[in-house]
């Protein structure tokens, strides 16, 4: 009974000074409670670890904003968490004007706020010659689909001037005709391949 009490007495006082101070595993000068240089994994029931105070681990790449979570082998590492941006018709965005948003405002549709003009054949040779030389970054402009034109002719009070009476869809209707929109009435036509009219080019986000 008197060897437990000495034990009891003689350690103490040294938890006591380790619990008060900060810990560090991998540097000499820890800034928090527990700071970890280097990986950390962690095995065990629940909870595995539990810290009271801050912890800091400068391993990896850590950065404002990221989040530290675990590969499938329990090594810690830190990533940048995706951000959900909600987006609405009419906003100027991605090098034109959103013109259709999906349900959830995270993607959509995206049209270019000028025409060109081509036979559907020459008509994505014109809009990538657009894109290099707007200077837009996006290298995906294309025709709209025979739905997305609609869409483009409901919305297209937002989008500028429409120069043409016809403009082109993607959707064709054999080797020598495609589908087409006349943007003064909505009224959908099948016309000639090599027909010159209108291209507003469009763009997914």
């Amino acid at each position: 009974m008197k060897k437990i009490l000495f034990f009891s007495l003689i350690t103490l006082p040294f938890f006591n000074v380790i619990q008060a101070q900060n810990v560090g595993i991998g540097t000499t000068n820890p800034t928090v409670k527990l700071e970890v240089v280097g990986q950390v994994k962690i095995t065990g029931g629940w909870p595995a670890l539990e810290v009271v105070g801050q912890v800091k681990i400068t391993g990896g790449t850590p950065g404002e904003g990221k989040v530290l979570t675990s590969d499938s082998n329990g090594v810690a590492k830190w990533i940048t968490p995706s951000v959900n941006v909600t987006h609405f018709i009419g906003e100027a965005y991605g090098g034109g004007i959103v013109f259709y948003v999906t349900p959830n405002a995270l993607h959509g549709l995206i049209a270019a706020t000028s025409d060109l003009g081509d036979t559907w054949y020459a008509a994505q040779n014109s809009i990538s010659a657009f894109a290099i030389y707007s200077g837009q970054n996006y290298t995906d402009w294309r025709l709209p689909t025979r739905y997305e034109l609609n869409l483009l002719w409901i919305q297209q009070s937002i989008l500028g001037v429409f120069n043409y009476t016809y403009y082109w869809s993607s959707t064709e209707d054999d080797y020598s005709t495609a589908y087409t929109k006349d943007f003064f009435n909505g009224v959908e036509f099948i016309l000639s391949k090599s027909s010159q009219l209108g291209i507003r080019a469009v763009r997914s986000f």
